[in-house]
């Protein structure tokens, strides 16, 4: 149940819970739904609408919940619940005899007015849920210290981190580069997440001589100035929102560096990008900023930098180039995404859902 579902990861562990045989249905806004489920094999939904006035949006829509649920909500055995929504359905799900946990897939992290409302919303939803649930769901280890920092949220959190389709990791046999290095950003383009240093990086890859391209994917409020940058520079591409999943597969494939740009501050480094999982499917080595929410454990494939990692990084890749490994530590890429797939992490999930059905 949830607001807002544009991150995908939801969707992603409802088709995999699917197939596990969970019996899997949203409730969520109208425009979460269009053209996402494939009714033959995904899970089922029931929407609502809601405003499209920034603050009203959750309000308008988490007031139609509560008869959703009190008309459905006896039909299923447990509900996972987005942190907005909690406080319009909470009495419900107690009068339906629902056990439910909070999914929070991210606090409130850009600056302005109504983050900072959203914020204390987001904390008295864990302090409902510290009262009424024993488990919740973060993205990242980080993520739940910060939960239990602000909030007074006792019970069991487990992160369920972004992942990747396990198909992406079975075709990613990647050779030493030859001729032209490809080097790719896939994901959301905004100012916060360290974009600019792209195009610094397409500028010394050029005073390098480097033999290069850099490929820019997704949209945001950035989106525009990377556009017009790389209209002055040939060896930076952007190539706009990819919406199917295939040809962002087909993308990546002959990419060689996915590029990790978020700075080392406190939103990133309790997030759970699915680019990585994406890039490592592929074999890629992970260029950027050395912080906890760009790697994932350790590994070869990871040539971050605490300081400029753009210098940092074309130096630690030109020397593996020379050191004739690259094939070796492509394949270690690869190897780490198979533990970091959709399926792994809705295993994990309903493993829980579970454990805490047959404890009550």
């Amino acid at each position: 149940m949830g607001a807002d579902l544009a991150s995908r990861t939801e969707l992603e562990l409802s088709k995999e819970m699917v197939k596990m045989g969970a019996i899997v249905h949203f409730i969520c806004p109208h425009d979460d739904v269009t053209g996402v489920f494939d009714m033959k094999d995904g899970p089922n939904f029931t929407s609502f609408g809601q405003l499209r006035i920034p603050g009203l949006a959750t309000l308008s829509g988490g007031l139609k919940i509560p008869k959703i649920v009190s008309e459905i909500g006896g039909e299923f055995d447990f509900c996972l619940v987005d942190w907005r929504m909690i406080r319009f359905c909470v009495k419900q799900l107690k009068r339906v005899g629902l056990k439910w946990s909070l999914i929070d897939r991210g606090p409130p992290a850009f600056p302005g007015f109504l983050p900072k409302i959203q914020k204390l919303q987001w904390r008295n939803s864990w302090h409902i849920s510290s009262n009424n649930s024993k488990l919740g769901f973060v993205v990242s280890e980080r993520h739940g210290d910060l939960v239990r920092r602000e909030t007074r949220f006792s019970g069991k959190l487990v992160d369920i981190q972004a992942g990747v389709p396990d198909h992406w990791c079975d075709s990613a046999d990647k050779k030493e580069p030859r001729g032209e290095l490809i080097f790719c950003y896939s994901g959301a383009i905004d100012r916060l997440r360290g974009l600019e240093e792209i195009v610094r990086l397409a500028d010394h890859i050029i005073d390098l001589e480097i033999p290069s391209r850099i490929l820019v994917l997704g949209t945001g409020d950035y989106a525009g100035e990377i556009k017009k940058q790389s209209l002055n520079r040939s060896n930076l591409e952007y190539l706009g929102v990819i919406s199917d999943p295939d040809d962002v597969e087909a993308i990546l494939q002959k990419c060689h560096v996915g590029i990790m740009p978020m700075p080392d501050k406190e939103i990133w480094n309790i997030s759970s990008a699915i680019k990585l999982p994406e890039y490592l499917s592929k074999g890629m080595i992970i260029m950027g900023k050395d912080h906890p929410g760009n790697r994932r454990g350790q590994g070869d494939f990871y040539l971050l930098s605490e300081g400029d990692w753009v210098v940092d990084g074309i130096n630690m890749i030109s020397n593996l180039l020379e050191s004739g490994k690259w094939r070796d530590i492509s394949c270690k890429s690869n190897k780490k995404s198979k533990q970091m797939t959709w399926s792994v992490q809705a295993r994990r999930l309903l493993d829980c859902i579970e454990d805490t059905l047959s404890n009550h």
